[in-house]
């Protein structure tokens, strides 16, 4: 069976978040040598697979021979799986003057950590989630040229996990509790309980406010803007609203001309022009929106996202409802 190799975030992402996570590698100090012959130094009971692993001399990866005999130049080394032996060519005492390490190599060690804590958050979601959680277009106001990704919030989690893994294993136990706690905690207070319980919302998820539409500025050079959407959306499934101002101007002169799906495309259909009055101006579908600001200019352009009333809802938030005994 093929090891997951699925992951919410990157190394980029945990440099962002956990900038001191390369302390943090699983590196495992080896000590206690035999000398074999001079220079040449052996360690048995190794205790670690170094057939795909590497050996760090004060840190510096050295080089895999395949054999005792070849053996010849200082920081070289070879291992035998069969009898779990070391063998190292070192010019300094192994004991008492360098430090001999073992373990993957960081990109390797640290990539693997990053899909346990993919999958590991995936285990914490709420049940109503789809796993892995997708990508989405988290702002797309330039829908040719944009490209889906995980929510913030996601990648966050993915790596406070990460950290808390690594400082197990580093044994600090207090700071990665402390990083654990962000991610979930008994107050409910962490990323996955809001996510879990409705607080925080994923983009992808449908809301209410779904249906009455979440508004994207493509293009606006002039000062107005969509303040407020009301209604709901009348149509089926979703569509992505386009409002492109036809002629500019101010409050009862401006004018957009909404466009919406024909059935086969996103912005198909165009439909007649509305003039912008500052209040709650009708825009078909059974939306409405509210402008405001001084003047809009020509091709400023408004997208709005609408999902429709048979789209279930996948985000309605756990309401508490206190209970007295009387």
């Amino acid at each position: 069976m093929a090891a997951s190799t699925f992951t919410y975030a990157d190394q980029d992402d945990l440099r962002r978040v956990i900038p001191q996570y390369g302390n943090y590698t699983g590196k495992v100090r080896l000590t206690g040598w035999t000398t074999l012959t001079t220079n040449k130094y052996s360690l048995a009971g190794v205790g670690l697979n170094l057939t795909n692993g590497i050996v760090f001399f004060n840190g510096a990866e050295g080089t895999k021979v395949a054999a005792v005999i070849d053996l010849d130049t200082d920081t070289e080394w070879t291992y035998d799986a069969n009898t779990d032996i070391l063998a190292i060519y070192s010019l300094s005492d192994p004991d008492d003057d360098i430090i001999i390490e073992a373990g993957d190599d960081k990109e390797t060690f640290i990539n693997q950590q990053l899909i346990n804590a993919s999958m590991q958050l995936s285990s914490m979601l709420d049940a109503r989630f789809t796993v892995p959680i997708p990508k989405s277009f988290q702002y797309s106001n330039v829908p040719a040229t944009d490209t889906a990704e995980y929510d913030y919030l996601i990648i966050r989690a993915t790596c406070l996990l990460c950290a808390n893994n690594l400082l197990i294993t580093a044994q600090n136990f207090e700071l990665a509790e402390m990083y654990f706690k962000q991610v979930t905690n008994e107050l409910n207070t962490g990323i996955v309980d809001k996510i879990n319980a409705g607080e925080f919302k994923l983009n992808f998820e449908r809301t209410q406010s779904s249906r009455e539409g979440e508004v994207v500025e493509v293009t606006k050079v002039g000062s107005m803007s969509i303040v407020e959407t009301n209604g709901q959306y009348a149509g089926s499934g979703y569509d992505r609203i386009q409002l492109l101002c036809s002629t500019a101007g101010a409050y009862g002169t401006a004018e957009v001309t909404p466009k919406i799906s024909d059935g086969t495309k996103l912005f198909g259909q165009s439909l007649d022009p509305v003039v912008v009055s500052g209040g709650l101006d009708y825009i078909g579908q059974g939306l409405y929106v509210r402008f405001e600001g001084a003047a809009m200019n020509e091709n400023d352009r408004f997208d709005i996202e609408v999902n429709g009333r048979d789209a279930a809802l996948t985000n309605t938030p756990i309401k508490n409802v206190r209970l007295r005994r009387k």
